[in-house]
């Protein structure tokens, strides 16, 4: 992976969706709000620039905790960016996981431009009960998602959501970082996202489970025709792939077409801000940040947040 651009103000970079050719909307999974950045090229300096506009979503989520609701998924439906949340266990202080809520959320909104800086133009609604509607339409067997809601995430039995993309005409496609099923990653297309959050019940085609090398979903996006996803361990540690999917739901097939290797990246997000002439990739740097911090020793200069995007050749 080629290093293009460091971003500074939030490090835990997890969904994304592009705005323009200079332009993408940030999600974090550490943070309440959404946030709009620039690329270089665009007024913007390589090496590290903050965020230029903060999109607010706390308030509409209802989020009475005040907790962080893991944002991990973002595709556009039309004008609508739908959002997803990982619908994971949280992790207290003491190590021991308890269900959360606040962290089950699909939701959308549509932003505009005015005089020249994006803002939210109106939120279209959340739901917290999609869990729920896929097992009253799927039931149990084989894909127990009630089931795996009852295990920590980052565990080959955990329900862990971290990837969204668009899917045939207004639907999208929710990517399960976990649980694996015969070490295949699963694929849930909802094809109603704006009737459901307006009131209708969902609708699902058939989930798709495909072979990514033992690895979970990591982040989905269709970008110029095909899907590009990101597959990195279920749990911590491991290597991370991009793999090439055409969308075929009989005897799916994902291709590896690149092996995504930078010092201390954790590669979450895939996106491709020319409409797929160049791939890039986001990385959660949290972890990376942390190793410098812990390196430096106690009573140095704290180490600002950062992200980056490295640009992708492929295999």
């Amino acid at each position: 992976m080629k290093l293009r651009q460091t971003f500074s103000g939030m490090s835990n970079a997890s969904a994304a969706v592009v705005l323009d050719e200079h332009h993408f909307l940030l999600f974090d999974d550490e943070k309440r709000n959404l946030h709009v950045y620039r690329t270089a090229g665009s007024g913007a300096s390589v090496g590290g620039n903050g965020p230029v506009a903060e999109i607010k979503v706390n308030a509409r989520l209802q989020n009475a905790s005040r907790a962080e609701f893991d944002f991990e998924g973002a595709a556009r439906v039309g004008e609508a960016i739908v959002g997803i949340t990982s619908h994971a266990q949280q992790k207290s202080d003491d190590g021991s996981y308890a269900p959360a809520p606040h962290r089950r959320r699909l939701f959308a909104l549509t932003v505009e431009r005015h005089d020249g800086a994006y803002r939210r133009r109106k939120f279209l609604g959340y739901r917290h009960d999609l869990i729920e509607a896929f097992t009253a339409e799927f039931g149990c067997k084989p894909y127990d998602l009630e089931e795996a809601a009852s295990h920590p995430p980052e565990t080959d039995k955990g329900l862990n959501i971290e990837g969204m993309a668009a899917w045939a005409e207004n639907g999208v496609i929710i990517g399960f970082r976990g649980p694996l099923f015969d070490t295949r990653a699963l694929l849930v297309p909802l094809l109603n996202p704006l009737p459901y959050l307006g009131g209708e019940a969902a609708r699902f085609a058939p989930p798709v489970t495909l072979d990514l090398d033992g690895h979970g979903i990591r982040d989905i996006a269709r970008i110029d025709g095909r899907y590009l996803i990101i597959g990195g361990p279920v749990g911590s540690g491991g290597d991370f792939a991009l793999y090439e999917w055409d969308g075929a739901t009989k005897d799916p097939v994902a291709r590896r077409i690149a092996t995504l290797e930078a010092e201390g990246a954790h590669p979450e997000v895939v996106l491709s801000m020319d409409g797929g002439k160049t791939i890039s990739v986001l990385s959660d740097d949290s972890d990376f940040i942390e190793d410098r911090r812990k390196a430096r020793g106690k009573g140095k200069k704290k180490i600002p947040q950062q992200f980056r995007m490295f640009d992708i050749e492929l295999d």
